[in-house]
């Protein structure tokens, strides 16, 4: 039985997960793939039958055809991470479609402009349709005696930790993390969208890449990071510390900002000298979490698995409906 999987090619979050369903899914399915976006620096090794370009929203009914060329109507079903073009072809042509859905995905660019923003506001409960959520959330649990973490994740590969903190604040320029940083006599891994790296004293500005961006996280003392959920889950299930500073859009998310405060995980406002003495005590206490991790993987993949099935009856008839339609 065949499915299509759909995620972000330029989200380190989406093609994480990615690497960690695809093979869960393949236990099940012939699943074929296709990717959003085109960036390179996130190295994903399974082989992508379908790619689409990343395009500008107000360009999104001009390019149309982009959705229409998707041949969703081929799969028993669409598992989308999030990915609005697999989604509406799957609706076009009747096929059922599944979404992953995590509580922080991001509906435009950090450089989009206003009508953009606008747009994907107004459009925002329309995105990714689909007959069915698969919801990702930091479940913390405190009715028992162990703090108990369930998430999506692979077997965390636990590094030895090497004397350094992992930066990841794409909101902020170089100059205003530099300004701060630079008041902190650590060894600092910051990486940007730069396409090439340097190092100014104690800070390290590195150029993104998917192998050594994973290798800093998990070698790393703490991150310093915004409310990227799954960083986030990383270094908390990695038992590294961790420090959130939210992007503006992402202060809105008060229920997980209040779950995370309730494990005393500091969430500063801002990046600025004014917080100096909050990210001076961050540095200088250890890690207290401790969390036991119980992976959701399962759960994900039997959820996948049952919605394939009750949908099954109904593919067929969809599909000779559609190529009905064509043919009158």
């Amino acid at each position: 039985m065949r499915i299509l999987y759909a995620f972000h090619g330029d989200d380190w979050g989406a093609v994480q997960r990615a690497k960690i369903l695809i093979p869960l899914l393949r236990e099940y399915f012939n699943v074929e793939v296709l990717q959003y976006g085109r960036e390179e620096n996130l190295h994903f090794n399974e082989v992508v039958h379908f790619r689409i370009e990343k395009r500008k929203y107000n360009q999104f009914f001009r390019k149309f055809g982009a959705v229409l060329s998707i041949p969703t109507y081929e799969y028993a079903a669409v598992v989308t991470d999030n990915e609005p073009n697999s989604a509406w072809s799957a609706l076009i042509h009747a096929t059922p479609c599944i979404q992953i859905k995590t509580p922080l995905t991001k509906l435009y660019r950090q450089n989009s402009n206003i009508l953009e923003k606008i747009w994907m506001r107004i459009k925002k409960e329309h995105y990714c349709p689909a007959n069915e959520q698969i919801d990702l959330c930091l479940s913390l649990d405190i009715s028992s005696e162990k703090k108990i973490l369930k998430a999506l994740s692979e077997e965390f590969c636990h590094l030895e930790k090497q004397n350094h903190y992992t930066v990841y604040l794409p909101e902020y320029d170089e100059k205003t993390i530099s300004q701060v940083l630079f008041q902190f006599d650590v060894e600092w891994h910051v990486f940007t969208s730069l396409p090439y790296s340097y190092r100014i004293q104690n800070i390290w500005f590195r150029s993104f890449e998917s192998k050594t961006f994973e290798l800093s996280l998990k070698s790393a003392i703490g991150v310093m990071t915004d409310l990227n959920f799954q960083i986030c889950l990383n270094t908390i299930s990695n038992d590294s510390k961790l420090l959130v500073i939210p992007n503006k859009w992402q202060k809105k998310e008060k229920r997980i900002i209040d779950n995370l405060k309730t494990f005393k995980i500091p969430i500063l406002d801002s990046l600025d000298l004014v917080h100096f003495r909050s990210i001076r005590n961050w540095l200088e206490k250890k890690t207290e979490y401790h969390f036991e991790v119980i992976s959701e993987n399962s759960r994900v993949i039997e959820q996948i698995n049952c919605f394939v099935l009750i949908h099954q009856p109904k593919i067929s008839i969809a599909k000779y409906t559609w190529k009905l339609k064509f043919l009158w």
